[in-house]
């Protein structure tokens, strides 16, 4: 019976060689998953960063167009300020010539 017992060993060895063989296929085939999964992922996420990167550099170009703008008008509130200033020191000079001929008129109405 010697030989029997043997061969029943042998085959349940194979048998068992080809359990955990099974058993290491499954776990494979799982850890091969887990990484597919894990690759998405992280591409998910690559695909957010790039999202938010471009989101952020639109918003600083509106913002710097913006400032841009504002610093336009200012200057040109600036340049109509100078000109209106301009504008008022040049009547006001008209005035004081008005009224430098009228006293000079009325020196010499006296003067008669």
């Amino acid at each position: 019976g010697g030989a029997l017992g043997e061969s029943a060993r042998i085959a349940q060895l194979l048998d068992d060689v080809a359990q955990l063989q099974a058993a290491i296929d499954a776990h494979m085939a799982a850890e091969i998953d887990l990484l597919e999964q894990l690759q998405v992922l992280e591409d998910r996420l690559q695909v957010s960063e790039d999202a938010l990167r471009a989101a952020e550099d639109y918003r600083l170009r509106v913002s710097e167009e913006r400032l841009r703008t504002a610093e336009d008008r200012a200057r040109v509130a600036e340049d109509r300020l100078r000109v209106a200033e301009d504008r008022a020191w040049a009547t006001e000079g008209r005035l004081r010539a008005s009224d430098d001929g009228a006293a000079a008129r009325n020196t010499s109405i006296d003067a008669i």
